[in-house]
Formats: C-alpha cells, sequence, structure tokens
C-alpha cells in the first residue's frame, strides 16, 4: 500500500521481513526497537514473521481530522 505522506515505522513487537519499492530496505529483517523509514507514494508494507508483527507508524496522519484514509492498496503481483 502506499500514503501520501512520509511514515517512519516503529516495531515494537513481534519480528518479519520489510517489503518496499525501496531497494535499500526491501527485503530488510526487522523486529522489536527497528525503525524503518518509507517515502511517500512508494509501495511498501511487512511479511510478518512466526510471532506476528506489531508496529507504531509516526507519519503525518494516515487518519486525518475528519476520519479520512491515506491509504491506496496495492495489487498483489
Amino acid at each position: 500500500h502506499t500514503h501520501e505522506t512520509d511514515a517512519q515505522m516503529i516495531i515494537v513487537a513481534g519480528a518479519g521481513t520489510v517489503l518496499s519499492e525501496d531497494p535499500v530496505v526491501n527485503g530488510t529483517q526487522v523486529e522489536r526497537g527497528s525503525c524503518v523509514f518509507f517515502e511517500k507514494l512508494k509501495p511498501h508494507g511487512f511479511k510478518a514473521g512466526q510471532t506476528g508483527l506489531t508496529f507504531l507508524s509516526r507519519n503525518g496522519g494516515i487518519v486525518d481530522a475528519i476520519n479520512e484514509w491515506d491509504i491506496l492498496f496495492t495489487p498483489a503481483g
């Protein structure tokens, strides 16, 4: 998926793999305490490991003041 704002994702529990159009971070293994930067409008996500994955997103707001979501899902492929 993509957003119209940059985001910094902080892993707070579990572990997984970064999925990103950005080759610098794509495939990176993350765990609790890891921090990943995702640039706006670039497809990104995570593949959770066996223990799951929980993250905190620091950004300009995935949900705005009128509860509209800033998210566009990327087709599988």
